[in-house]
């Protein structure tokens, strides 16, 4: 069967010349490093809003608003990982496709989604008596409509993302989050409560359906028989298997507290769970978007994959280490900053989930390796087992409230970890030890930073005016910055980040 390769779209041909490339380090690094650019760009800009928009809501809503939409997407988030059914992923990541075989996966992710739509909905009532919450039948009824645009956009985004078309992409988030936040916001003004939430989460998914389907121009054929797809179903159903345990599992904790709490205690975990995870995975997802088309280019080149996510790993930890230990020092900060004086009760949550997100981007890094290298099946089987960790941890602690939940959320972080090293590692081109000691002075460098701050805020007293915060920052960045300097070959990894930058800022321009 002949490969995509109609005028107005020729994928293959493109991804072609990209791994066939005379120079294919030096032409995979310029075209990730503009990717790079393009989605950390929009992350950015993501973030900003993202956090303005918590500070308005948090003021405009009560907990309990959060915590009503919060339990519905717990439960629903188990359904959310069937609608890709792993097929996106392997759209990206194999090396040849062809228009039919594309076609044939986008009306399966139809299908699939058409199918959770109607099965979300059926639940609705079960929800609600779950809960014991007759709210929640209307929200739930509203989320499961959803599913179905998401079914109509999941080929079409990783076509894009095979492009390397992460600029594009990134812009339409963008631009759907601004329209979904302000319809939120609005809604919230005029006092529609927790239906404000319900709207963004419609709206955004509504907006992502427009802007795609006129950025993307390829359209799906009708299915055919006798178009081969048993490659890419082998490969999604471990990755769907996977994306399950992981998502059941991340949401458990709020089904429990759910259950056990009632919604405001709910509300209150969200936030700070989001306000701890918002900045790392705004930091990470540009990095994996970018890294596993880049990665599965290089998957049968071992040596260059080694190098490729070694740098990745060290430039992600770089960030995300010592932001997160910042905002462990300044929870109390910087928790009433953004919420405000009622969100006080999430201070502690917020600094006991920080010491389990210091280790999560090396964690969640082990299954892009994992999938770029096509082991898949490995990739399940680690997700089982850190599954059923996080759950028996989260369990446990739910005997101690709501603090004993975000203690075992953190607590199976670094079991986790371990599991990725010594099980998820060994089946990838990723020496385990090589890799640590690359990361070694990232993580000296940002726990130092924070003990010679905890010992000043002891010093100087806990209680301070929240303006004073921009001055621990800047403090914190040159105290951090000033260690690299000094210890052996940090004058030199400092250059080559600085590089980067630039690189990226000229890339930037020229596009």
């Amino acid at each position: 069967m002949p490969a995509i390769n109609n005028s107005d779209y020729k994928l293959d041909d493109k991804y072609r010349e990209l791994l066939s490339h005379s120079k294919p380090r030096e032409g995979l690094a310029r075209k990730t490093l503009r990717g790079g650019a393009a989605v950390m760009g929009a992350e950015i800009a993501s973030t900003l809003l993202r956090f303005g928009s918590i500070i308005v809501l948090a003021r405009l809503l009560l907990p309990e608003d959060f915590g009503l939409l919060a339990m519905v997407t717990a439960l629903t988030i188990f359904a959310e990982q069937f609608k890709d059914f792993g097929l996106a992923d392997a759209t990206v990541q194999t090396k040849e496709i062809t228009h039919s075989q594309i076609s044939k996966l986008f009306w399966i992710n139809l299908a699939i989604c058409i199918g959770i739509t109607l099965v979300v909905a059926s639940l609705s009532k079960a929800i609600a008596w779950f809960y014991n919450e007759p709210r929640l039948v209307a929200v739930s009824l509203v989320i499961a409509s959803t599913f179905l645009f998401s079914g109509l956009v999941i080929q079409h985004q990783a076509l894009l993302r095979r492009q390397l078309q992460f600029g594009l992409i990134s812009v339409i988030n963008l631009c759907s989050l601004v329209l979904s936040l302000f319809v939120a916001i609005v809604l919230a003004y005029y006092d529609f409560g927790y239906w404000a939430l319900v709207a963004r989460d419609f709206s955004r998914a509504v907006f992502v359906v427009i802007g795609i389907w006129f950025a993307c121009p390829w359209r799906p054929d009708l299915p055919r028989r006798g178009v081969s797809i048993t490659r890419f179903v082998t490969f999604a159903r471990n990755v769907t298997g996977f994306n399950i345990f992981y998502f059941f599992s991340h949401y458990f904790d709020k089904i429990l507290i759910g259950k056990l709490f009632g919604p405001s205690w709910v509300g209150i975990y969200l936030n700070a769970y989001q306000l701890i995870s918002l900045p790392v995975s705004q930091l990470q997802y540009p990095m994996n978007t970018v890294a596993l088309p880049a990665l599965s280019a290089l998957q049968k080149e071992p040596s260059n994959f080694r190098v490729f996510y070694a740098h990745m790993i060290q430039l992600l930890t770089f960030f995300t280490m010592p932001l997160v230990a910042f905002l462990a020092l300044f929870g109390d900060v910087i928790v009433i900053l953004i919420l405000g004086p009622k969100w006080m009760s999430a201070v502690p949550i917020f600094q006991i989930l920080a010491i389990g997100a210091f280790v999560m981007p090396l964690v969640n890094s082990t299954g892009l390796a994992l999938v770029a290298s096509g082991n898949t099946i490995v990739y399940f089987r680690m997700g089982a087992i850190n599954a059923c960790s996080l759950v028996c941890c989260l369990s446990i602690g739910s005997f101690w409230g709501v603090m004993g939940v975000a203690n075992g959320y953190s607590i199976s972080s670094y079991l986790a970890l371990f599991v990725c090293l010594v099980y998820g590692m060994r089946h990838t081109p990723i020496l385990v030890l090589p890799l640590l000691r690359s990361i070694a002075p990232v993580c000296f460098c940002s726990l130092f930073t924070a003990f010679i701050f905890l010992y000043v805020r002891y010093s100087l007293g806990w209680v301070f005016p929240p303006q004073w915060l921009a001055v621990f920052a800047i403090a914190g960045i040159a105290t951090y910055l000033g260690l690299w300097l000094v210890i052996p070959g940090g004058r030199r990894i400092l250059l080559n980040y600085w590089s980067y930058a630039k690189d990226m800022i000229s890339m930037g321009k020229e596009k």
